[in-house]
């Protein structure tokens, strides 16, 4: 019995056209999370006729078992029983191609958008609503902490809107085909990912209002950050540009003082701890809104 819920493709030839389109070759390392009953991982091994490197990663036993059935001859395949928490990404670059379980959307994508990962690009089947927390301004027009964090590093780009016949069972929220990218150049560079983490940790604590603000920076910055970069001091980040927020950081690192930046850094360590108890029961609860919706 499949006990791990998914809503299974039925329209396959939108999915199998965008597919065709994709930037994707046998050189590539390809991972098909939820795999399921391989529709998926079949559109991508016809696509690099027959070669390259793909990962089935399934949870289920008995899909498992059709999956190396299937592919029991095709050595290009390899199927993955695993759960994504516990699964080792590649080291070096990889794609993701996949109808993502909906019920561990947050996990999968807190997983792959990791900006000191591997993941090259990634195109996925997920609802809109999940879509937009990640990507913020770029899909929606207003920035989250979530999608500031990634900004640096990732693009987000919807490649199709699906109907709820395109599923069984049929979702009751919208169904899209995200195309994620890492950028060439990231706008921030590896050894300060961990700084601007903690900077928009900081700064995120003020929701409204701009004590925050005050705290890293003197009214006069303040001042001519709103005019050069657009900053909207007194609001909080939601109504923030990401880019306006990326200069921030980048007047943080020239004028903020060591000393003040070692005590962001302690705060930032007792805000994590407080938000990691309230994201855990929410994403837990998020997740099973998006699920019992999907359903």
């Amino acid at each position: 019995m499949i006990g791990h819920s998914q809503n299974f493709l039925l329209n396959k030839r939108i999915v199998e056209n965008i597919i065709e389109r994709l930037d994707i070759s046998p050189e590539d390392v390809i991972i098909d999370i939820g795999a399921g009953e391989g529709v998926i991982t079949e559109m991508i091994n016809r696509k690099v006729q027959g070669k390259g490197k793909i990962y089935a990663v399934e949870i289920e036993n008995e899909l498992v078992r059709r999956l190396q059935n299937r592919y029991e001859e095709s050595p290009n395949i390899t199927v993955v029983e695993a759960n994504i928490s516990n699964y080792e990404l590649p080291k070096g670059d990889y794609k993701v191609i996949a109808n993502i379980p909906f019920n561990i959307t947050s996990e999968i994508l807190n997983k792959i958008l990791n900006p000191k990962g591997s993941l090259k690009e990634a195109y996925l089947i997920l609802q809109e609503e999940a879509a937009l927390m990640y990507a913020g301004e770029a899909l929606s027009g207003e920035s989250t902490l979530k999608s500031l964090l990634l900004y640096p590093f990732f693009d987000f780009k919807i490649l199709h809107y699906f109907t709820p016949s395109d599923f069984m069972p049929e979702p009751k929220v919208s169904i899209i085909f995200l195309e994620i990218k890492r950028r060439e150049k990231s706008f921030i560079t590896p050894e300060l990912i961990d700084e601007y983490n903690n900077f928009l940790t900081y700064i995120s604590q003020d929701k409204v209002g701009e004590g925050s603000w005050k705290d890293v920076f003197t009214r006069k910055q303040l001042e001519i950050m709103s005019k050069a970069s657009n900053l909207e001091i007194g609001r909080g980040l939601k109504s923030q540009h990401s880019d306006s927020i990326l200069n921030a950081f980048k007047s943080y690192l020239k004028y903020t003082t060591p000393q003040k930046k070692k005590e962001i850094e302690k705060a930032v360590e007792k805000i994590k701890i407080e938000r990691s108890k309230v994201v855990k029961i929410h994403r837990t609860r998020q997740d099973r809104e998006w699920h019992q919706k999907g359903m």
